[in-house]
């Protein structure tokens, strides 16, 4: 049980997952007492269900179940008033043993010559094992746990309308409360009313402790107070704080991580101060170091953790490199492929080899013995004086033989006292021999048992509930006596004090336990007839102990049922059972077996409960149905390793050493399959392997409601097995049975024991038989075959016994050999045949048939980017058409559309032309693909589509004048021809050409200056950069000849490229030459300019040019720009003249000549309207610098 602890009080109960995955589901004796969060719930009544938001009053004032009725149920306040003087007369007439100060025997020192150490130790007294107490008398540990009020208190805030009453927080009830108004103690207020007096720990501490002592009890157990027991001088044995030590705690498995690095040190850290305060204190019995570790998840969940989290899985992988040196050697040896042993570290390690499994075991054996032993060495540094009593082992781990055999030899290396919680019906004798004998004789502790009864409205889980406490006093007595009288046990310790709540205790939420495991109820009232047989046995215990006197015992009849001897024949079976649910499929050879009330080996009750299960298989798989009859089918609430604690089916595997008992070997296989499901889906857990293998399931309540049927289909390599005739192995089978889907309640298996987990040697046999069956050839079809317009099949039926019956059918109905199949379809010919002998064979074989289908596709032809229509028509087998059919098309290999045929069997496409024409043509499919069901053939054809190339057109859109010091950018974009359909534009082929204009107007080409071709983006753009010193140049833009498009005009485009400085300029003054200037006749034409760039790199000057004499005058003041080179320069500027604008570009050399362009408007591409080249100036040109 886990501790629970808030201040001021001890704590009661804790959660363990009652399951293993390398060891089996729990047996017999496995559930012991569970935080309900962790199992599900409570066994017991129906009461246990309370639900949070309920308004129907459930439990009293006084915190009894209303719906429960028995003689001591309090009904009034005066009750309990009255209950002062009873308990006054009840507790004055009981007398407390005449034991020494310690709880020992008086006496026995001098007797039996034990020692007086002054601390209690280990002797020897009559030939056994015996505890002593500090003046040296016989010592047996009588203890109770839980001198407190802490499983007392339950949740009541969000589920106030169940109790008929609570009180205020703020009111005399208040210290009955745990520190909030949400948790409320029932037993406290009923003390309180008892009493007039607030609920303190010491008062009900030295209450119970006075109690406990006159019913015969000599310890306070764990999960009390230990600050009061010391106060008080009362023997107890406290915990160590290992479990408060977060720095050692595993996420997902329950152990301290002794390999942490500096564990030691930090043990001795936390330890030393507090052992050394205490070794003196002679009422300290010993020391707990811990409770109920997973020891039995060890060996399978260990490997599969990040050693990167977990330096325990980084310990097993150096245990792993220093056995095997190389990876090579470790992959041969595990049936590995890591890549390396850094790689083990995180990896999740599966126990895949027997190997495997060895090393595994001895890791958890380097585990234990480097963890007790290193507890021990700081332990006994700090204190030589007490006992070191281990970690009060759960039950799981200490039923695996293999397991407890670990336990108990490193227990026996370095503890004191081993210390077990073993809950049980029946005391263990097997086990507790096993473990005191593989420990070297170590004494043992049994320091939790419990029983309870539901007559108060309470419970118990499966294992400890008892039919009244008659029937609890005398399992007590039972349990106690059998322990002291074994010669090695020296305590044993009740669990607990008080009852739980009847809603749940509160660590758990409002599903905690609420079970009758206290000596006294929820109202202070003592279980008197329950406590005469516990005083009768505490009182005389030492008798027994020391074989005076026989122990007592009482005979219930219920001694687990022995293992049988039987032995089953699996047929097989030809064709694979359905799982669906039903009882199907199976050969007429396959007999269900059935369990009833001879095979219930766990529980009580069940009456009309059974379960009938029929087997078969073949080369792949193992197939089991049962059909369970259960009243609460269906309920398991455990989708992981607890699902053993609902509805489901158990299987049993041993396929080696048939004769070999105990532990489940290596290969050997569990299975549990739950009968609930999960978000509906079936679940399943595999046992005795860390690996869950799938399985095929199915799930399904009888129509009746009256129970389930479960299937389940399980490949060979799933259970260690060879689907092979006469292969022989240990086979077991059972199901589990549980009331709310939380809780198991029942138990039956076919030939075993509730043990059957734990030993092997209780399960039966099965062997895999193969019976003749008829023989079956169904020729000229084949399975899944599919045939053209027709197909005969031929049916023959062979068997050497003789056929006695032979049936044929097509599709469900009778069928004639040797007739044809030609209706389109689906079908399904089966064939089934019975022997003289009975056995039966069946056959089928499923084909189809397919209608054949013809397409032929027409030409087509248009212009690229054009919408053109592509026409197929589809016929069927006669020739005639085939309409509604959807034909699909692709052009170039990709897909163009699909079309639906008309009634003429004829489909057409529109489809837009997007690639150009290769050779004139592009190929063109139509393909038919039958929709799903109608059983027609495909078809295809193939023909052509004739493309002409579109017109384009091409612009110049690059840059016309560029005056910082960097790159031009070119750049000329394609456009198709408005004709209303649109081709792409994208990667067309554009070359760019630039040449030096001269000032005589002639072009010089450039060469190098940009790449040859440039291709289009999305736009139709194709872009260039040229990096040109200052000049004037023309830029040539050409499309080249492609599929897509006719080659249009090239373009062109001038360049100015200047090197702006402040205070640069160019002057002309003179003439030329004339003749006419824009229509008038000018004999010589005047130049007058001054142009010049200011220090923003702007010009700013002003261009006269006039025909002389009378003629036409333009005159530029603003200028596109200017470009000086050398003795060249190049100055472009507008002028205005009336309503139209010039545009005037003068070519100049220096000192020589003068070229000048005139256009009307701001189009320098179009022909000028006045164009004179390499005219000689009669003047001068002058530029600056």
């Amino acid at each position: 049980m886990k501790t629970v602890t808030y201040s001021g009080a001890g704590a009661a109960g804790e959660a363990a997952v009652n399951g293993t995955a390398q060891g089996g589901a729990p047996a017999s004796g496995e559930a012991v007492p569970r935080l309900a969060a962790d199992a599900g719930g409570s066994a017991g009544t129906a009461e246990t269900e309370t639900q949070a938001l309920a308004t129907a009053v459930q439990v009293d004032r006084f915190g009894q179940w209303v719906s429960a009725t028995f003689p001591e149920k309090v009904t009034s306040e005066s009750q309990l008033l009255e209950d002062v003087a009873a308990d006054a007369a009840y507790y004055g007439a009981l007398q407390a043993p005449d034991w020494d100060p310690y709880g020992g025997l008086k006496g026995s020192r001098e007797q039996y010559g034990l020692n007086a150490t002054g601390f209690y130790s280990i002797q020897e007294a009559a030939g056994r094992k015996v505890m002593v107490t500090p003046e040296g008398n016989l010592f047996f540990s009588l203890g109770v746990n839980g001198i407190a009020p802490t499983d007392t208190y339950t949740v009541v805030t969000g589920r106030e309308g169940i109790y008929e009453w609570i009180p205020p927080y703020e009111s005399e009830y208040k210290s009955a409360f745990l520190n909030t108004k949400d948790n409320f103690s029932y037993y406290l207020a009923n003390r309180i009313r008892k009493t007039g007096q607030p609920y303190t720990s010491r008062s009900l501490y030295t209450e119970g402790i006075q109690r406990i002592r006159k019913w015969g009890f000599n310890t306070a157990a764990g999960w009390t107070p230990v600050n009061l027991s010391r106060e008080f001088s009362v023997p107890h044995v406290p915990f160590l704080p290992l479990s408060d030590m977060a720095w050692a705690k595993v996420n997902g498995l329950k152990f301290f991580d002794i390999f942490v690095d500096g564990a030691e040190a930090k043990l001795d850290a936390a330890l030393g101060p507090l052992l050394t305060e205490h070794k003196n204190n002679p009422y300290i019995i010993g020391y707990f170091f811990g409770n109920e570790s997973y020891y039995h998840k060890l060996a399978p969940d260990l490997p599969k953790m990040k050693g990167s989290e977990v330096a325990a899985k980084r310990r097993l992988v150096q245990m792993l490199q220093e056995k095997y040196g190389t990876i090579e050697a470790f992959n041969a040896a595990w049936n590995g492929t890591y890549a390396s042993f850094t790689a083990l570290i995180d990896a999740p390690l599966y126990i895949d080899s027997q190997q495997a499994q060895y090393d595994v075991d001895d890791f958890v054996k380097l585990y234990l013995d480097t963890f007790f032993g290193t507890v021990s060495r700081v332990f006994r540094k700090y204190d030589p004086n007490h006992l070191l009593i281990g970690d009060r082992w759960l039950t799981l781990p200490v039923n695996n033989v293999k397991v407890r055999g670990f336990l108990a030899e490193a227990a026996g290396r370095h503890l004191d006292v081993i210390s077990i919680n073993h809950y049980s019906k029946n005391l263990d004798t097997v086990m507790l021999n096993h473990i005191h004998q593989a420990s070297g004789g170590k004494p043992i502790m049994l320091t939790e048992i419990g029983y309870g009864s539901s007559e108060q409205g309470l419970g118990a889980p499966t294992q400890m509930l008892v039919a009244d406490q008659n029937e609890r006093m005398l399992r007590y007595r039972n349990y106690v006596e059998g322990a002291a009288s074994l010669g090695y046990i020296v305590g044993v310790h009740w669990f607990a004090y008080l009852d739980q709540a009847a809603t749940g205790r509160w660590a758990e939420g409002t599903t905690g336990e609420r079970y009758n495991f206290g000596l006294l109820n929820v109202a202070d009232r003592p279980y008197k007839p329950f406590l005469e047989g516990v005083m009768a046995s505490n009182k005389d215990i030492y008798p027994v102990l020391l074989g005076q006197r026989v122990p007592f015992k009482h005979e219930f009849g219920d001694v687990p049922r022995q293992p049988g001897t039987n032995k089953m024949e699996i047929p097989y079976t030809p064709a694979p059972i359905p799982i669906d649910g039903e009882v199907n499929g199976f050969p007429g050879d396959a007999a269900a077996v059935t369990l009833g009330p001879g095979q219930l080996v766990n529980g009580t009750g069940g009456e009309g409960m059974q379960g009938e299960y029929t087997f078969a298989w073949d080369e792949n798989r193992l197939y089991v149905t049962a059909v369970i009859k259960d009243p609460t089918p269906m309920k398991n609430n455990n989708p992981n390793i607890n699902v053993w604690r609902g509805d489901g089916v158990e299987l049993f595997f041993g396929p080696q050493d048939l004769t070999t008992p105990g532990d489940p070997l290596f290969l050997d296989r569990q299975l549990i399959a739950s009968a609930g499901l999960n978000n509906g889906q079936p679940f399943w857990y595999w046992y005795f392997t860390n690996r869950q293998k799938p399985v095929e399931m199915a799930v399904k309540l009888l129509p009746d409601g009256s129970g389930y049927v479960l299937e389940a289909a399980l490949t060979w390599d799933s259970i260690n097995l060879q689907g092979q005739a006469d292969t022989r192995f240990l086979f077991d089978f059972g199901f589990d049975d549980s009331e709310d889907g939380n809780t198991r309640k029942r138990q039956w298996v076919w030939n075993g024991t509730s043990a059957n987990s734990t030993n092997r040697g209780h399960w039966g046999q099965a062997t895999l038989v193969k019976r003749a069956a008829p023989a079956i050839r169904i020729t000229g079809v084949e399975e899944g075959g599919d045939y053209t317009d027709e197909v005969l099949p031929v049916v023959e039926v062979e068997d050497a016994t003789g056929v006695r019956s032979r049936t044929v059918t097509l599709d469900g109905a009778p069928w004639t050999d040797g007739t044809p199949v030609t209706a389109p379809g689906s079908h399904e010919l089966t064939v089934e045949a019975v022997n003289t002998v009975g056995i039966t064979a069946k056959k089928t074989v499923t084909f189809a048939v397919y209608g054949s289908t013809a397409l032929e596709l027409s030409p087509a032809a248009g212009q690229y980017s054009d919408e053109v229509q592509l026409e197929a028509k589809l016929s069927g087998s006669s020739g005639g058409p085939v309409p509604g059919a959807e034909l699909s098309f692709e052009v170039n290999g990709s897909a163009a559309g699909t079309a639906v045929t008309d009634a003429q069997g004829r489909a057409v496409l529109p489809y837009r032309i997007s690639t150009g024409p290769e050779s004139g043509q592009l190929s063109v499919k139509a393909a038919y693909t039958p929709a799903a069901g109608l059983y027609l053939r495909p078809a295809a054809s193939e023909g052509a589509l004739t493309v002409r190339p579109e017109d384009a057109a091409l612009q110049y859109t690059g840059e016309t004048y560029v005056k910082e010091r960097r790159p031009a950018v070119l750049s000329a974009q394609v456009v198709q021809a408005d004709d209303g359909s649109a081709g792409a534009l994208s990667g067309l082929p554009v070359r760019f050409t630039v040449s030096e204009v001269r000032p005589d107007g002639t072009l010089r080409e450039l060469a190098g200056v940009t790449d040859s071709v440039y291709a289009t983006g999305a736009d139709g753009r194709a872009e260039a950069a040229a990096q040109l010193p200052p000049g004037l140049y023309e830029v040539r833009a050409e499309l080249l000849a492609g599929p897509l498009y006719k080659a249009p005009a090239p373009v062109r485009s001038t360049l100015a490229v200047a090197a702006p400085v402040a205070g640069h300029s160019v002057t002309v003054n003179g003439t030329v030459p004339g003749g006419t200037f824009l229509g008038k006749p000018a004999g010589t034409l005047v130049l007058n300019s001054m142009v010049s760039y200011d220090l923003a790199g702007g010009l700013t000057g002003a261009l006269r040019v006039s025909g002389e004499p009378g003629g036409a005058e333009l005159y530029v003041k603003s200028f596109d720009w200017l470009v000086i080179a050398g003795d060249r320069a190049y100055v472009q500027g507008t002028a205005v003249s009336g309503r139209q604008t010039y545009t005037v570009r003068l070519l100049l050399k220096e000192l020589t000549t003068v070229s000048l362009y005139v256009w009307k408007g701001r189009d320098t591409s179009a022909e000028p309207v006045h164009k004179q080249l390499n005219a000689q100036l009669s003047g001068a040109v002058l530029t600056l610098p």
